[in-house]
């Protein structure tokens, strides 16, 4: 670090708090489920934000807090203060999921090997599978580049000491032949709203176990 279509040009949707492109989902029964692999980019129905979203609105920081950085001018989102070591799986997912969803043709291997950094073992190898076999040439033969952004970022809820799921609203930038060759197609960007499930490992760190669009 859900209702999905495949399509072969890139549509992508919006959350709360941050997505795009991923494979299937992997992690407890009662966690983030539902990712399909997709053409170009991810491609996922805009949904209402619903209870998830009240939810974090509910997180506001305590007096003397940090509030969240709104990302501007390009400089990364930093999230704000988070009750008991929430804060350590939200920057996990804020790091990690951009990546996922960020990609240039000219050099996939690159993008994907900082990508899969930060997830567990289990699921990069899923991931990395999944790319390879569906957007990875579908960037080649589009001549893609894509540049994902977290917007917002925050917990939605925390299954256990060493599991929490993390929603993430995130905007991509999708970049390809057709629209350099073509001065009035206008460059796409999509809106998504990312669930992305966090396990933390025996060194403590936490990393993205699944990627699921909402």
């Amino acid at each position: 670090m859900s209702t999905v279509q495949e399509k072969e040009q890139a549509d992508v949707s919006t959350d709360h708090h941050t997505g795009s492109e991923a494979p299937r989902a992997r992690g407890s029964a009662a966690r983030a489920r539902g990712v399909r692999s997709s053409t170009l980019v991810l491609v996922v129905a805009v949904l209402a934000a619903g209870s998830g979203v009240w939810w974090l609105l509910q997180q506001r920081p305590e007096p003397g807090g940090t509030p969240p950085t709104s990302t501007a001018g390009g400089e990364a989102y930093v999230g704000g203060s988070l009750p008991g070591d929430l804060a350590a799986p939200v920057a996990a997912a804020v790091q990690t999921v951009p990546l996922a969803l960020t990609y240039d043709y000219r050099d996939l291997q690159a993008g994907l090997k900082q990508a899969t950094g930060g997830m567990t073992d289990e699921f990069a190898a899923e991931f990395r599978t999944t790319f390879q076999q569906s957007a990875g040439r579908l960037a080649r033969s589009k001549q893609a580049v894509t540049d994902a952004t977290v917007k917002a970022a925050g917990v939605v809820r925390q299954e256990d000491d060493d599991h929490v799921v993390v929603l993430l609203y995130v905007d991509q930038v999708l970049v390809s032949a057709t629209t350099l060759a073509d001065p009035d197609q206008p460059v796409q960007v999509s809106q998504n709203r990312v669930l992305a499930g966090l396990e933390r490992g025996d060194d403590g760190t936490w990393r993205v176990d699944s990627i699921s669009p909402r």
